[in-house]
């Protein structure tokens, strides 16, 4: 059944373009047709926006929202401000710092509001986390993400049991290649979903107004709302297209689009 939708969604890493960040479709075509006909557009990433000034650069006329790597703090990048800000606090900083130290894990980025500094992997080992970290003059305010990256199974779990003892964490891991793992660390109400919510709050528009297209496990929140349209890409994981609205067959977004949207 078709609906009255007043704006498109789109994932931007492997929805819109692939692993080589080639568009997967004629995006200029796309852009102009959902314009055409007075639907807003709306872009999800978890990059920050350097990495895909290029593409804003081409496609920044078109677009009206942009939730940016910054989705952490639900960011309106066009207006320039914040929607809302979760941040991690410092003394459950200091603690997590404190267990990555004694175990001897050094890959470790923290995520601040707007920039990030790497912890690198060539550290003292006779040294603490906590003095090498002086040296850049750390602060731990406004940090809103703390992502470990090439751990094993062992400190996977380890670091799960340690989050699990703070309700307002919320702990992710994936697989970086074979039996190695990374953990995102954030505050519980950080995700895209939120975010996603947050904007249609800001913005006056109902769920049900809505077409997103996803592809990944961490949009599956996305999928469990039926009140909104919810377009699995053709190379999707199962379970997304397992209880999507539509599933899909190749890159044709604008087939799916004239399909359910009232135009």
């Amino acid at each position: 059944m078709k609906k009255n939708i007043k704006i498109i969604w789109f994932d931007f890493d492997w929805t819109l373009v692939d692993n080589n960040w080639n568009p997967k479709t004629d995006i200029i075509e796309l852009f102009n047709f959902i314009k055409s006909r007075w639907f807003l557009i709306s872009i999800i990433t978890w990059k920050w926006l350097y990495f895909i000034k290029d593409f804003l650069q081409k496609y920044w006329l078109n677009i009206d929202y942009i939730v940016s790597y910054d989705w952490a703090n639900i960011y309106y990048v066009k207006e320039n401000y914040s929607l809302k800000n979760y941040f991690i606090e410092k003394k459950i900083i200091y603690k997590i710092l404190d267990f990555l130290n004694k175990n001897n894990i050094k890959k470790i980025f923290f995520n601040k509001k707007n920039w990030y500094e790497y912890i690198k992997e060539n550290l003292d080992k006779n040294s603490s986390l906590f003095k090498y970290m002086n040296k850049f003059n750390w602060d731990f305010n406004n940090i809103f993400q703390i992502y470990i990256r090439d751990i094993n199974y062992n400190h996977k779990n380890k670091i799960k049991n340690l989050i699990n003892n703070y309700i307002d964490l919320y702990f992710f891991n994936f697989n970086w290649e074979k039996n190695r793992f990374s953990s995102l660390i954030t505050a519980k109400n950080i995700n895209k979903y939120n975010s996603f919510l947050t904007l249609l709050q800001e913005k006056n528009i109902k769920e049900e107004e809505v077409i997103y297209f996803w592809d990944s496990i961490n949009d599956l929140s996305f999928f469990k709302n039926k009140k909104i349209i919810s377009i699995a890409v053709s190379d999707s994981i199962d379970i997304l297209k397992e209880i999507s609205t539509y599933n899909m067959k190749n890159n044709n977004f604008i087939s799916v689009i004239k399909k359910y949207a009232t135009i």
